[in-house]
């Protein structure tokens, strides 16, 4: 097995690594495609996310522990290409939400993406 190869891609792929992504060379902009950051955060944090094929109906919300919706950050039919989605920590009433817990949930195209973000308030 080549040395060169990443960790990951040794234990949990073929062993061949995808170009562009050995050590040290993984773009900071692709390794961030959806995932928010910072996280945790406490005056915002920006979800990335790629739009593959023609345009799509999209639509990014902020979810609490119990599933409801706390803030719709997108809700548009987009080109393909990037798109970026800021969350600052503020309910769709415009109020401050606690800290705590939260669900970035992302459907674009055919793609479906959740991630847990942690806010610290402020």
């Amino acid at each position: 097995m080549d040395c060169a190869t990443p960790v990951s891609a040794r234990i949990f792929g073929s062993g061949a690594s995808i170009p562009g992504t050995e050590v040290g060379q993984v773009s900071e902009s692709v390794a961030l495609l959806n995932r928010a950051y910072p996280n945790p955060f406490s005056t915002a944090t920006v979800y990335n996310y790629r739009v593959v094929g023609a345009s799509s109906a999209v639509e990014v919300g902020v979810y609490n522990v119990a599933g409801r919706l706390v803030k719709s950050l997108v809700q548009s039919t987009l080109p393909a290409g990037r798109h970026t989605a800021t969350w600052n920590g503020l309910d769709e009433g415009g109020a401050r939400v606690p800290s705590g817990v939260y669900f970035v949930r992302a459907r674009y195209g055919t793609e479906l993406k959740q991630q847990r973000v942690i806010y610290l308030g402020q």
